[in-house]
């Protein structure tokens, strides 16, 4: 995160340094007459050029993921619809605890892409219903939306996928997940720390 942070502190000096230069260029060149005047304005171009090319590399995956996520998810979403996980607990302690899987079945589309409902219905297939193939997909469903915003149980939920994953044989899998998870702004540094931890010990027991 450290060096994220770094990056972008150093592309954004480098960004203000192009744009200045072109700047000076026009007005430096101007003084030299019309043909001065063209060559400031090629070579101010060629600064405003090199400014868009650092903003592009650095700064603009983090933008589209943002904005796209604004355009695919309705409001309702991205207001982080409250979801209460009591009932659907309840029912896998239950004497019957398919009724759980019916429940979160039963939910409107904008609660079913919850993270607190995601996590119950993983939990659900991997504890209880016994189905690590459904929690898995379940899980990297979840992980394969854009405009996910920044929710405790999202670290839960990537874990629960990385296990499920390097369990049924997809430990590559786990990792490359890990890793994109991680470049993420959604997750807290203490999150983040932990993430890397579980990366660490996965490719320390695969060796690559």
């Amino acid at each position: 995160m450290r060096s994220e942070k770094f990056l972008k502190f150093v592309g954004i000096l480098l960004i203000v340094a192009a744009l200045a230069a072109g700047a000076f260029m026009i007005f430096f060149c101007r003084a030299l007459g019309p043909a001065g005047a063209i060559i400031g304005a090629g070579m101010a171009a060629g600064c405003g050029a090199g400014a868009g090319i650092v903003f592009v590399k650095i700064f603009l995956p983090d933008l589209a993921e943002s904005f796209s996520g604004m355009l695919l998810f309705p409001k309702s979403f991205l207001k982080e619809v409250p979801f209460e996980t009591g009932p659907v607990y309840a029912l896998m302690r239950g004497p019957d605890p398919w009724k759980a899987e019916e429940y979160l079945n039963a939910l409107p589309p904008e609660k079913k892409r919850r993270p607190e409902a995601v996590l119950a219905r993983i939990e659900l297939y991997r504890d209880v219903l016994k189905r690590p193939d459904a929690a898995l997909s379940s899980a990297q469903e979840y992980l394969s939306l854009r405009g996910r915003r920044a929710n405790p149980c999202g670290k839960a939920i990537l874990m629960a996928f990385a296990d499920l994953a390097a369990d049924s044989g997809e430990a590559g899998l786990a990792r490359d997940m890990l890793k994109r998870e991680l470049k993420r702004p959604i997750y807290t540094e203490t999150e983040k720390k932990e993430i890397r931890l579980r990366l660490d010990a996965m490719t320390n027991q695969t060796g690559s």
